[in-house]
């Protein structure tokens, strides 16, 4: 059996150095490698960052305003991998974050941007927040 090679977690807005090492510790066991994106990266597509080889980097640097809610991009190739995965943030008691996602063929072009407005919406649709202002 070949091993999968490339699998990541993309985390965006974890500024807490304690949890950026839970989440590295976490990923080092599961063989995962883990990639603080920086919000100059923000522009460019999700699938680059993540190191899809279809998915070329647009070398823009982002300079203005950017959301600041914690935000995750997992990119697994098993659903027991995403379990481990999961399993490990309750068991390690590491906060939860509203806002995940798949890197999938659909939204591997995307930029974070994107990515964190269909996630914001999906979230609230689900937790029944739709349309309150904040």
């Amino acid at each position: 059996m070949i091993k999968n090679r490339g699998e990541m977690v993309l985390l965006y807005n974890i500024e807490e150095k304690q949890l950026q090492k839970k989440y590295q510790i976490l990923c080092l066991r599961l063989g995962l490698r883990v990639k603080m994106v920086a919000k100059e990266q923000f522009k460019e597509p999700i699938g680059a960052l993540a190191g899809a080889r279809d998915v070329p980097f647009k070398g823009i640097t982002y300079e203005g305003e950017a959301f600041e809610e914690p935000m995750m991009i997992l990119k697994l190739y098993s659903n027991q991998k995403l379990d481990q995965f999961l399993s490990g943030i309750r068991k390690e008691g590491i906060p939860k974050i509203d806002l995940k996602a798949m890197l999938t063929e659909y939204n591997k072009g995307w930029d974070s941007f994107q990515l964190y407005e269909e996630l914001k919406k999906e979230h609230e649709y689900m937790t029944g927040k739709t349309g309150e202002s904040e």
